[in-house]
C-alpha cells in the first residue's frame, strides 16, 4: 500500500471516530475516542513527514539525472 492510500486511510479512520463520539457521548466513550484521534493523528503525520522526506529528494534528483543524461548525450554527439 502506497503512503498516500494510507494517508487517506488514516483520514476516513479519523473521521470515523469523530462520528462514533458523536453518538456515544459517556466519558468513557469520548476519552477513549480521543485517545484514538491522537493516535491515528500522530501516525499520519509521521507518514506525512515520511513522504515530504521522499519528494525533497526525489525529484532534485531526477533534475540532476536528467541534466547529467543530457549533457553526456551532447559530449557522445560531439555538438
Amino acid at each position: 500500500m502506497n503512503v498516500e492510500a494510507e494517508i487517506h486511510k488514516l483520514t476516513e479512520d479519523e473521521h470515523f471516530v469523530e462520528r462514533w463520539m458523536l453518538l456515544n457521548d459517556d466519558p468513557a466513550s469520548l476519552e477513549k475516542g480521543n485517545r484514538a484521534i491522537a493516535k491515528i493523528r500522530k501516525q499520519r503525520k509521521a507518514l506525512e513527514k515520511k513522504r515530504n522526506r521522499f519528494e525533497w529528494l526525489y525529484y532534485p534528483a531526477i533534475g540532476v539525472i536528467g541534466a547529467g543524461a543530457m549533457m553526456l548525450t551532447f559530449w557522445l554527439r560531439g555538438d
